[in-house]
């Protein structure tokens, strides 16, 4: 199944669950790679304090406002 937009429309914690036990594909110079998600992690947003985004942006964190 490839993940559409749709798929993560919902809150973290339950994309996190849906996860869990998916297997990941990539195609990597012709040559098929694959792994299975064992554990997530969710975070409700810069609000919970667990986020590393909850101090605004920092070099450290950038790749999350991408």
């Amino acid at each position: 199944m490839i993940l559409d937009r749709e798929f993560y429309s919902v809150h973290a914690t339950e994309v996190a669950r849906r996860l869990l036990g998916a297997t990941l594909v990539h195609l990597v110079d012709g040559q098929r790679v694959s792994g299975k998600i064992v554990e997530t992690e969710a975070y409700s947003g810069l609000n919970d304090l667990a986020s590393h985004g909850r101090a605004g942006k920092t070099p450290r964190n950038l790749p999350m406002w991408e």
